[in-house]
């Protein structure tokens, strides 16, 4: 009876902790060579590589409250960014070049008033392929 207790408090508190910290995706405006976190039990840090290989993605994912500063290596500069943690949000200084976009939002009256951020894509689709019989 006890286990079944147990194994109750575990399904239902274990899913609060999801949704603690927001995570990010990156995108700039350069070539990303590497990114690294000070301290990665408060924030862990990885470049994402795409079909197009353009490496201008990073996904940051807070996973304690804290502080720490993450490094973002380019091509031609390197980037350091103080990012805090906290309860209620994941503070990141803007850069110039950088574009943030929030991955997931935990439920909190801040965002409910807030417009749906959307990509919009600067290149147009090449035309559908012409095929015979048509």
């Amino acid at each position: 009876m006890m286990k079944k207790i147990i194994l109750t408090a575990l399904i239902c508190f274990i899913p609060l902790q999801t949704f603690a910290f927001e995570d990010y995706i990156i995108l700039s405006d350069f070539r990303v060579r590497s990114a690294s976190s000070s301290n990665e039990n408060v924030v862990s840090i990885k470049p994402l590589y795409s079909i197009d290989n353009l490496k201008r993605t990073i996904v940051l994912s807070a996973k304690n409250e804290g502080q720490a500063i993450v490094t973002i290596e380019t091509e031609n500069e390197e980037f350091n960014l103080n990012v805090e943690v906290t309860k209620n949000a994941t503070f990141i200084p803007k850069l110039e070049g950088f574009t943030y976009y929030v991955l997931d939002v935990p439920s909190n009256p801040k965002y409910e008033n807030q417009p749906e951020q959307s990509f919009e894509s600067s290149e147009s689709l090449p035309e559908k392929p012409k095929l015979r019989g048509e």
